[in-house]
């Protein structure tokens, strides 16, 4: 696809832009960055570090990345792509479905109106178009803008729940923590950490820059035995997703990777991310064998109290309605589905 600038109409005064080579991303690398910093709707799913990593190892179809500009200074950016659902053209963020749990759009606060007009004219100008949008934050600022500019525009739109995303929001200390979990959990979550603790002892363990590599073999080991799903999920091109976009976060300061090791062996493994004052655990993996002594649970209740200790405000435990969230005092974040009649 080839780079096509068309000066946005009256009534927004956006310049939009839309970039289709896979150079394009080295040309925006600065102004996305910087644009990360003031959006709306900032989540590491739409950052330039993962968007780039997940075009490059698993990006299918035509590439669009869709710029809108205010006098030169980028105010939006809309990483898409289109490919055929159905056998109609469809437009999509970038991200994927299988491995980005947020999707939606970079806006600068104050341009949500003209950059979701915006944006939506441009998908009128391509004939026949499908608007697919998946795993959109319902309290987020793209479904707001997208929703609003259809209606402004006239054009029927859908919103339906798709999924959940389970969240802690933190405050005070751990003992605060868990006194704030029902009776039951509460009893659970101790109890099942002592046991832990009585059957030899367990510590969690930090991966490092010189350890990464190791540390993710061992937690693609733990993953694939987690569960049939979960081994089916782990292909190779999954694998070196994962390790490339492993290594750029760890450069970033953005990786958590822990293990919790039982006996000195690794037993429990949590892949997740510090972004923006938050941790979102991304992914897990853990040992059947010693499934009797729940060290995913007590790995993941760990996960909870470094947080608090790290006084991070949020713990995401991203897509899912796994039980053993609730059972850690989660609350649901929703996330919808949109489509747009472009017709």
């Amino acid at each position: 696809m080839t780079s096509t600038a068309d000066r946005a109409r009256p009534g927004h005064g956006l310049d939009v832009e839309a970039l289709g080579d896979d150079s394009s991303f080295a040309l925006l690398k600065d102004e996305w960055e910087d644009l990360e910093g003031r959006a709306a709707e900032d989540n590491i799913f739409l950052t330039y570090v993962w968007q780039h990593a997940w075009w490059q190892d698993l990006g299918t179809g035509d590439l669009d990345l869709v710029t809108f500009r205010d006098q030169g200074r980028l105010v939006g950016l809309a990483p898409t792509y289109h490919e055929k659902v159905g056998g109609f053209p469809a437009v999509r963020f970038g991200g994927g479905l299988e491995v980005s749990d947020y999707l939606g759009i970079l806006v600068e606060p104050g341009y949500e109106v003209a950059v979701g007009r915006a944006f939506l004219e441009r998908c009128l100008e391509l004939p026949g178009l499908v608007m697919d949008f998946h795993f959109l934050r319902s309290d987020g600022a793209t479904v707001r803008m997208l929703s609003a500019a259809a209606r402004d525009m006239d054009r029927r739109y859908h919103i339906e729940n798709e999924e959940v995303s389970p969240y802690i929001e933190i405050r005070g200390d751990w003992e605060s923590y868990v006194a704030g979990l029902g009776k039951k959990d509460r009893h659970e979550l101790r109890r099942k950490r002592r046991r832990l603790e009585e059957a030899g002892g367990w510590a969690v363990v930090e991966s490092r820059p010189a350890t990464l590599a190791e540390d993710l073999e061992s937690f693609f080991d733990l993953h694939a035995k987690s569960s049939r799903a979960k081994e089916d999920f782990l292909t190779d091109d999954i694998k070196t997703f994962f390790r490339h976009i492993s290594f750029h976060l760890q450069e970033a300061g953005w990786l958590s990777l822990r293990s919790l090791r039982f006996k000195d062996q690794p037993v429990a493994a949590v892949l997740g991310f510090v972004y923006r004052g938050r941790l979102l655990l991304y992914n897990s993996g853990y040992d059947p064998e010693h499934n009797a002594l729940s060290p995913g649970f007590v790995m993941m209740s760990e996960e909870v109290r470094l947080a608090v200790e790290e006084e991070l405000s949020e713990v995401d435990f991203l897509r899912g309605n796994e039980k053993y969230k609730y059972d850690l005092g989660a609350r649901d974040r929703t996330l919808v589905h949109l489509t747009v009649e472009l017709v």
